[in-house]
């Protein structure tokens, strides 16, 4: 029968694994550097912060949770 995958696991195997509701953006607080993530709005109210690194400057910089 059909694969059926629980709402809120999202694994590798699942197919909200990287829809568009869970993609959120990281946005460099030095340059206009971007990366795609995803989250689990269910779980996690706050907003992301990492530390990435930013090609522009050629350093790690923190990267912000910003608008899709």
């Amino acid at each position: 029968g059909p694969c059926l995958v629980a709402e809120d696991s999202y694994g590798w195997y699942s197919p909200l694994y990287m829809s568009q509701d869970h993609l959120i953006r990281l946005k460099s607080t030095k340059s206009d550097t971007v990366y795609f993530t995803r989250k689990n709005r269910k779980k996690v109210e706050r907003k992301l912060e990492y530390k990435k690194y930013d090609p522009k400057t050629r350093k790690r910089e923190v990267f912000k949770e910003a608008k899709k």
